[in-house]
């Protein structure tokens, strides 16, 4: 079986999945008792291919108590179920790692938003509890394990979330990059170029449900605007008429981050505003790269954007108080009753 094996490698290697399932899946189905590795290439072959329950069937078979690094199997396990919508068997594969290895972030980030979804509040308020703790002690490693946004779920506390660092979508900026940024020699126009980035640029999307009607109302004898999208496919097919009134459209999917910042140098735009933070597929390296000499988060996040290069944060009072300064890294410019928009034509 060695050789066989050694051949089926080579057709997973060359990218054949297919190919392996069809050869080594009706051995392994006859099997009594299937060995991990084989149960692992099938596993890994049928997530290539899109086929879920049927990873996580192999992936079973494949975490035998005494197989090597099996929390990191069983943490694909339990991703894979995440995908497939049995939040149950994620959360019990979840607890079972964090048995063993109680410092697995991944795991810990998993198992937290099993129990969300599953709305286990006795035990989400017992893990919130203890990763609060955690954080008042310091503990290695802790403050990147909990996304931003998931943290503004059950804490309030500026303290513990200005040190969070796990970043989606990008590298958090340095000191030295905004320097850098600061410093690029810039040329300014007779009208201000303002750029807004993101994307949920659909009509039925609850970001463009508040903004749509401010867009048009910029005075455009002062201002230049234009929108970056990157918007999914799948929003962009259910919307119903915003796009196209969106001023100065760019679609920036098929590009890289790279020339997106050339873009926006090459354009000369004066202030980026971007309406992600840490939300759902950031794209937080054209902000961090030193897109615009001035750089503003807005809407989308209404949190601290940790390790993203913004000089302001739009805000109020109630979203930035005096007393979350020094919390902040971003200056709050404040708007006069609420930092939401709520449109009053569609």
């Amino acid at each position: 079986m060695s050789g066989d094996i050694k051949q089926i490698l080579d057709l997973y290697k060359s990218g054949n999945y297919a190919l392996v399932i069809s050869r080594l899946g009706p051995i392994a189905s006859k099997m009594k008792k299937v060995d991990p590795p084989i149960a692992l290439i099938l596993a890994q072959s049928c997530v290539r291919l899109d086929q879920f329950t049927q990873a996580a069937h192999w992936y079973e078979k494949a975490c035998v108590p005494d197989l090597p690094n099996r929390a990191q199997v069983q943490l694909l396990m339990a991703n894979i179920y995440t995908r497939i919508k049995n939040w149950d068997r994620a959360l019990e594969v979840t607890r079972d790692i964090l048995k063993s290895e109680p410092r697995n972030y991944e795991a810990l980030a998993l198992y937290r938003v099993c129990l969300r979804t599953l709305l286990a509040f006795e035990e989400m308020e017992k893990s919130d509890a203890d990763v609060r703790a955690r954080m008042l002690a310091n503990e290695p490693g802790i403050f990147g394990m909990e996304k931003p946004l998931d943290h503004l779920f059950w804490s309030a506390d500026e303290a513990l979330a200005s040190r969070l660092t796990f970043m989606d979508g990008g590298k958090p900026f340095t000191a030295e990059s905004r320097a850098a940024r600061r410093a690029r020699p810039h040329e300014w126009a007779d009208r201000i170029r303002i750029v807004y980035l993101s994307n949920d640029l659909s009509d039925r999307h609850a970001t463009m449900r508040l903004l749509q009607g401010v867009l048009p109302l910029h005075d455009r004898t002062r201002f230049d605007v234009f929108t970056l999208c990157y918007t999914e496919k799948g929003l962009i097919e259910i919307d119903e008429g915003l796009r196209r009134t969106l001023p100065s459209l760019v679609d920036i999917k098929a590009k890289t981050d790279a020339e997106v910042v050339t873009l926006l140098r090459d354009s000369k735009i004066d202030i980026l505003v971007d309406l992600k933070g840490h939300t759902k597929d950031p794209r937080l390296d054209i902000v961090n790269m030193g897109s615009t000499p001035i750089q503003v988060s807005w809407l989308g996040f209404p949190g601290i954007p940790t390790g993203i290069d913004v000089d302001y944060m739009i805000g109020d009072a109630v979203v930035t108080p005096d007393s979350s300064a020094p919390y902040w890294d971003a200056k709050f410019c404040r708007l006069p009753e609420s930092y939401q928009p709520n449109d009053d034509r569609h």
